[in-house]
């Protein structure tokens, strides 16, 4: 699904790319177009077990290795991994979101309440603070993004008043 490999002359293999069936060039969410990335791996990125084991060892031998000075560093990571949801692969960077969509900043805790008060699951992605995991379809998703840009225009009492000439004021 991510490739083909073909038989070449001898030993040699070729590689080719996917073929992608699409349901047409734009985005259904935002009419933008339609990017393929990857290769990317769907498995489960860590093993709990073996994640417990090494914050056991973090949090029992911490003075058997004086040479270690990173313990809160690794145990921190350790348990931000444990936290997050391991079948959950893929993401959303929450910041690369909103600037794409040309919308201001929205509270991360904001946007991850809300997802689980609409009954989705949602944790956070142990390599990047600003990042949301969810089971959240992109539909679900876009239209977050379509009422926080609805709740961000400014209502005409908070417009800046025009000039008295008619000039258009600065912001």
């Amino acid at each position: 699904p991510l490739g083909e490999a073909l038989a070449g002359e001898g030993p040699d293999v070729k590689f080719r790319p996917a073929h992608v069936v699409a349901s047409g060039a734009a985005c259904p969410e935002c009419g933008g177009r339609v990017r393929l990335g990857g290769p990317f791996y769907a498995g489960p990125l860590h093993d709990e077990d073996f994640v417990q084991a090494c914050i056991g060892v973090c949090e029992d031998t911490r003075d058997d290795l004086p040479g270690v000075t990173s313990w809160k560093k690794l145990l921190g990571l350790l348990t931000a991994i444990s936290e997050e949801h391991a079948d959950l692969v893929l993401h959303y960077r929450l910041p690369q979101l909103l600037k794409g969509l040309k919308l201001p900043p929205l509270p991360l805790r904001r946007f991850r309440g809300t997802l689980e008060a609409l009954g989705y699951r949602v944790s956070h992605f142990h390599r990047d603070p600003e990042a949301v995991k969810t089971d959240a379809p992109s539909a679900v998703i876009y239209d977050l993004m379509r009422l926080w840009a609805e709740q961000q225009q400014l209502l005409p009492h908070q417009q800046p008043p025009p000039k008295e000439d008619g000039a258009e004021q600065p912001r």
